[in-house]
């Protein structure tokens, strides 16, 4: 049965970004599939390397250290077209996966952004108790004893933080 899931999965993705056109990114299908964010990114990543491989464009997030003199830790998505280019440029990659997949090049980066917003917006319209991943965070590896969920329509309860003064920098 599970590979007949992934099957029918990789041909919902297909359908999405070649015959929709639309942007399909990790969160797209997390979502969509109700899976972990692992789990997505293998998914793309196992979409991106099949049949349709030609007929896509690539979206990676790169993170790493830059180089010398001014060393700093950097987190963007890169054109797959560009990620050479940007990989040389660090000194050290601490991340690199292909964050979406889309049927031809983004001339506009806006419109990334408008396709995770319109996702952001559907989850944040919903019922407060749909079941979603994303807001009860069930798939994450992150757990903290003090939260419990006590409905599926509750977000939870825990201790109250404690206040910390904010540090200005020198």
């Amino acid at each position: 049965p599970m590979e007949g899931r992934l099957a029918t999965r990789l041909r919902e993705v297909e359908a999405a970004v070649v015959e929709e056109r639309q942007i399909v990114s990790f969160k797209w299908i997390a979502r969509e599939f109700d899976v972990s964010a692992k789990d997505a990114r293998k998914l793309l990543e196992d979409f991106a390397q099949g049949e349709n491989k030609d007929k896509i464009k690539r979206v990676h997030l790169l993170s790493g250290w830059t180089k010398p003199p001014k060393r700093s830790h950097v987190v963007q998505l890169v054109p797959e077209e560009k990620l050479s280019e940007m990989e040389a440029g660090l000194e050290k990659v601490t991340s690199k996966y292909i964050y979406s997949i889309q049927p031809c090049a983004l001339k506009d980066p806006g419109a990334m952004w408008s396709a995770e917003y319109m996702q952001i917006d559907t989850l944040f319209s919903e019922p407060a108790d749909a079941t979603n991943s994303l807001r009860d965070n069930r798939m994450s590896s992150i757990s903290c004893k003090e939260v419990r969920r006590e409905a599926a329509s509750q977000v939870g309860t825990g201790p109250v933080p404690r206040e910390r003064k904010a540090k200005a920098e020198v």
